[in-house]
């Protein structure tokens, strides 16, 4: 029984593999190649390089925003050793948010001065970050799922560490009404707080 255990389990951390990879891919083409004649390529190639930077840091915030999800996932499902099929839906609702990561992505390239698109984007991630919380919560509840050998504090931990990742997304929605650029800034103490609450929580484990 173990042993179909952790190959299904196996087979659920494959699939959200290659879920991952296909995101981190369609980020990749949000990226536009303008169609420059070649007797202004020189000029007007400087002038596009400098109108991309704006692509080129939603691209590059995504993909680390995708990269912290991915190794998250990873994480958690190192210490899953069970899986039912509640956690299989919750995983695959999870997905489905992380394959849409390239949509908002692609809105706040062409809008990220606007509040609907800086919004929209601080939705999504709150949303994928609420969604991972929930699959720790419940594959840890009682140790439902988990393995016996975890302690509280680092189930608080990880259950922390999302819920402020998600905070600091649904935070910034008010204040990019106010201004977008300072809501897009806000979204970088998403990496310290989930840092500094893992480390702090984890530093006071309990049985």
């Amino acid at each position: 029984m173990a042993g179909k255990n952790e190959r299904e389990t196996g087979r659920m951390i494959s699939f959200s593999d290659a879920i991952f990879a296909f995101a981190i891919t369609l980020l990749a083409f949000n990226l536009k190649v303008p169609d420059v004649p070649h007797s202004l390529a020189g000029a007007e190639l400087v002038q596009w390089m400098a109108a991309l930077l704006p692509q080129l840091t939603v691209y590059i915030f995504s993909f680390i925003i995708v990269g912290v999800y991915w190794i998250s996932h990873h994480q958690i499902f190192e210490h899953i050793k069970r899986r039912d099929a509640t956690l299989t839906w919750l995983n695959l609702f999870f997905l489905l948010l992380v394959s849409l990561i390239p949509l908002p992505a692609a809105v706040l390239v062409e809008y990220g001065d606007t509040f609907e698109a800086v919004a929209l984007y601080a939705s999504f991630m709150a949303l994928c970050s609420l969604m991972l919380t929930a699959i720790w919560a419940y594959a840890s509840q009682g140790k439902r799922c988990i393995d016996e050998s975890i302690g509280a504090g680092e189930i608080r931990a990880r259950t922390y560490a999302g819920l402020a990742a998600a905070a600091v997304f649904i935070i910034s929605i008010p204040i990019a009404a106010f201004s977008p650029l300072l809501a897009e800034i806000a979204w970088i103490a998403s990496f310290f707080m989930r840092m500094g609450l893992k480390h702090a929580v984890a530093k006071k484990r309990k049985p």
